[in-house]
C-alpha cells in the first residue's frame, strides 16, 4: 500500500489583477548634470499609467534616482483605488531590491536611510508587495522614459 503525499493549492482567486510596476532613475556623471526618475505602471499587461520628472538634489547618485523613482511610483499606487493586493516592482538595481525586501533593516549608507524610510511607509498599505530585480534590458522602456525627461525635462509655470 503506498501513500501519496497531497499537496493542497495556493488559495488565491483564479483572476487575479497583478500590477506590475517599472522604476528607475539616471544620473549623468559628475553635478551640476541633470538627474531624473521615471516609473511605468502595468495591469495584467496592459499599461496603465506612466510619470516622470526632473531630480532637484545637489548631490545625487543612481541609488538615490532609483530611490526617488520607486518613492514617486509607491506614492502613486497610495492614491489609486485598492484595485489589486498583488504588486510587484521591478528594478535593475539589485541593492535597491534587496534593501527594500529587508522588512526591518535600514541601509548602511547614511544618505539611503530617509528615502529608504519614506519608501517604507508609502509602502506599508500594501501587504502583498514584493520587489524583484531584473535585467536593465528587461527594463529598457522605463529606462528611455528617464533619459526622455533628462533630455526635455518639463517646465513649470507658476500662476498667480
Amino acid at each position: 500500500m503506498t501513500i501519496e503525499r497531497v499537496i493542497p493549492p495556493r488559495k488565491q482567486p483564479l483572476s487575479v489583477d497583478r500590477i506590475h510596476v517599472y522604476v528607475d532613475g539616471v544620473v549623468f556623471k559628475n553635478p551640476p548634470h541633470p538627474a531624473a526618475w521615471s516609473f511605468l505602471v502595468y495591469l495584467n499587461d496592459e499599461k496603465i499609467f506612466q510619470d516622470s520628472g526632473p531630480i532637484e538634489r545637489p548631490q545625487c547618485n543612481e541609488v538615490l534616482a532609483k530611490q526617488e523613482a520607486l518613492r514617486h511610483a509607491l506614492a502613486w499606487l497610495n492614491c489609486q483605488d485598492r484595485f489589486s493586493d498583488y504588486i510587484v516592482i521591478h528594478n535593475d538595481n539589485l541593492y535597491l531590491m534587496a534593501s527594500m525586501n529587508w522588512a526591518h533593516r535600514a541601509p548602511d549608507n547614511e544618505d539611503y536611510k530617509p528615502l529608504w524610510m519614506e519608501c517604507r511607509r508609502l509602502a506599508s498599505p500594501f501587504p502583498n508587495i514584493q520587489y524583484v530585480w531584473i535585467t536593465k534590458l528587461k527594463n529598457a522602456e522605463c529606462r528611455a522614459l528617464t533619459l526622455q525627461e533628462i533630455k526635455t525635462p518639463r517646465v513649470l509655470v507658476k500662476t498667480s
